[in-house]
């Protein structure tokens, strides 16, 4: 009777480790998948369990991470998730908890705009940036209208302590009937001491500065606007093919195509028809 329960006992122990490990194999099929590893997962519960920010990884994402936080300062509230993405009030300001890196291009997909007030319209992405008591302290890229008579203008601009320093790394406007408030995708490809920023696959704008060497990514809003948008990614130097330094992603003829290096005024750099040559 004594060696049937042991028998049994071991029978017990045995399915419930083949259990454990068909779950286990199960759950990281259904993470791979998705595209999510378990190094990541781990390190993530980690850094969560320590209070730390994990490094800058292959990629990441808000609808992976799921996990806002918002700003210290003069913001409003934070980022809520919506039925399509996200969504972020007047004046409201979020930055991706868990993620902090040097190097890595950001992509802001989906963006719709309601401008709910006629003027201060506009809303940036925060990068190489970190949160303190007195407000957000890194850079961000800030696209915003003043009001229906003028131009939309886009810039690149350094915060400290939650204050926006005055003038700004680099700006340009944009045309007049450039509809910046359904923009399919922004990127900023963060590098070093640069900076550039694609709409549509173009690139507008790039500055340099080294004032701030690493930090997180966020997203915020002006007083007269508020934003939905489907994701937000920061895709790290591991996982970027050479050629997409140059072109993230497919080129449009929409906007300019300038480039300015710690200047408030940027002069555009002159482009030619394919096959011709300057005189």
């Amino acid at each position: 009777m004594r060696g049937d329960n042991r028998r049994e006992k071991g029978q017990g122990l045995l399915e419930y480790a083949l259990i454990i490990l068909l779950v286990a194999a199960v759950t990281g099929l259904a993470l791979a998948v998705s595209g999510v590893s378990l190094r990541d997962v781990y390190e993530r519960i980690l850094n969560a369990l320590s209070g730390k920010t994990s490094p800058a990884s292959c990629s990441v994402s808000a609808a992976q991470l799921a996990n806002w936080q918002g700003l210290e300062g003069n913001w409003r509230g934070g980022i809520q998730p919506a039925v399509d993405g996200f969504q972020v009030c007047q004046l409201c300001a979020g930055m991706l908890g868990g993620y902090s890196g040097s190097d890595y291009v950001l992509d802001l997909s989906g963006v719709k705009v309601e401008n709910v007030l006629p003027a201060n319209n506009g809303f940036g992405m925060a990068f190489r940036a970190e949160s303190g008591e007195s407000g957000m302290s890194g850079y961000m890229f800030e696209i915003e209208q003043q009001n229906k008579t003028k131009p939309p203008v886009v810039s690149f601009t350094k915060w400290v302590n939650g204050v926006r320093v005055n003038p700004s790394l680099g700006e340009v406007e944009l045309p007049m009937d450039y509809d910046w408030t359904t923009s399919p995708r922004i990127q900023i490809d963060v590098h070093g001491d640069t900076f550039t920023a694609y709409l549509d696959g173009k690139p507008v704008l790039t500055v340099k500065d080294t004032t701030y060497k690493k930090g997180g990514v966020g997203v915020a809003t002006k007083n007269g606007t508020t934003l939905r948008f489907k994701d937000l990614t920061a895709q790290g130097p591991a996982c970027q093919p050479v050629q997409q330094r140059s072109s993230p992603v497919a080129t449009a003829t929409s906007v300019p195509s300038l480039t300015v290096e710690k200047t408030f005024f940027p002069q555009p750099v002159e482009t030619l028809p394919p096959g011709k040559q300057k005189p």
